[in-house]
């Protein structure tokens, strides 16, 4: 009570030669302070005589310094902030990781720039606690400096620098944090496509295109990038995706269609684009992926033919997959629905189909279906 109530013995005993007292002087304030009349009453002290406790930031003892850190963040007196950012340079670790965590129940968001000077630090722990206060105090003057961060030689810090970007949501980091789908560590990567998904935020979109267009990205970039674009994609992302359907990496055609699947699976171009690459597309894999595309999107508009409010989606649909290999079990669904212009439009596919299977002198299961059709 007299270490609040007497502002001598404040002076005195902080003066005092031992450094022993000094420390449990300045442990028992700092009990005392958590109360929130001492609080108070410090707070009304003189700037004078909180010097007096300020001071001993400067002491050669670092558990004086670490002990006076813990003084300044219970009395919650704004008057210590220049004292703390001036502890930032301080040669401990320790020290200036403790006073960021002061700083920042401190709310003090004037101390930003200087604890953006520490993100330099050769300290990976002292980097990593600084990123960690910049977002908490809610920082945009730091972007720039957490930007510098995806670039760091630890893998922590760089995931640390995506974490922070993240909650900050600045549009002036997307492109950045969309580089960092070609860092050299898994882990930073997973995390990069993690933050992406997680921002859903349409403003990275061209910064995914350029990516995957550049001469400087590897084939695993290019993979994660296309999938981000077929799960933000919009109306320009499907066109950027079906010129390069028609690249000639198939694997990229590859990822193209799943993308466009991703982003709308009923699209009457990615229809079909689908039944082309199905039957027509020089690689295996592709033409493969295409089947089994088609084949998700059949099933689902057999399902669709029973509801009497989603049959006409379907109804409008089937000119353009007339050309998929999986045709016929979609028709067998339609000949058999309770709706009459489902089953007209099943008898008007097959009489078109078979004109069409019939001059395919090269297919003989078409031309005995379309036969049999016509019959």
């Amino acid at each position: 009570r007299g270490l609040v109530g007497s502002e001598m013995c404040i002076r005195d005993s902080l003066n005092d030669e031992n450094e022993k007292v000094q420390g449990e002087i300045l442990w028992a304030l700092n009990r005392i302070l958590w109360r929130d009349e001492a609080k108070a009453k410090f707070k009304r002290l003189p700037d004078s005589k909180v010097k007096i406790v300020f001071d001993k930031l400067k002491s050669k003892s670092e558990s004086i310094r670490i002990r006076t850190i813990w003084v300044v963040e219970a009395s919650e007196d704004t008057r210590g902030v220049p004292y703390l950012i001036n502890v930032l340079g301080d040669k401990s670790q320790e020290i200036k990781i403790r006073a960021i965590w002061a700083l920042e129940n401190l709310k003090a968001k004037e101390a930003g720039y200087a604890i953006e000077g520490l993100l330099e630090d050769p300290s990976v722990k002292v980097k990593i606690e600084s990123i960690k206060t910049l977002m908490r105090l809610k920082s945009a003057e730091s972007i720039e400096g957490l930007v510098k961060k995806l670039k760091d030689p630890d893998e922590n810090v760089r995931i640390y620098a995506l974490w922070a970007l993240e909650r900050l949501h600045n549009p002036l980091s997307y492109a950045e944090i969309v580089e960092c789908l070609k860092d050299p560590s898994d882990r930073v990567k997973e995390y990069t496509i993690k933050v992406i998904e997680e921002l859903n935020d349409k403003n990275f979109l061209p910064f995914l295109q350029n990516l995957v267009v550049s001469e400087n990205t590897d084939i695993e970039a290019q993979l994660s990038a296309l999938k981000l674009l077929g799960k933000l994609g919009d109306e320009d992302t499907q066109k950027f995706l079906f010129n390069l359907t028609r690249s000639e990496d198939p694997v990229i055609r590859k990822s193209c269609l799943e993308a466009l699947f991703m982003i709308d699976k009923f699209n009457s171009g990615l229809l079909q684009q689908l039944c082309f690459m199905e039957n027509f597309d020089r690689d295996r894999r592709v033409r493969k992926t295409a089947s089994y595309l088609l084949g998700e999107i059949i099933k689902e508009m057999e399902s669709k033919l029973s509801k009497s409010e989603e049959k006409e989606e379907v109804i409008q649909k089937m000119e353009f997959i007339q050309e998929a290999r999986n045709l016929r079990r979609i028709l067998k669904k339609m000949a058999e629905s309770e709706y009459p212009e489902v089953r007209e439009k099943m008898v008007e596919m097959c009489l078109k189909l078979s004109l069409i299977h019939i001059s395919e002198p090269t297919r003989p299961l078409y031309i005995s279906y379309a036969v049999f059709c016509l019959k």
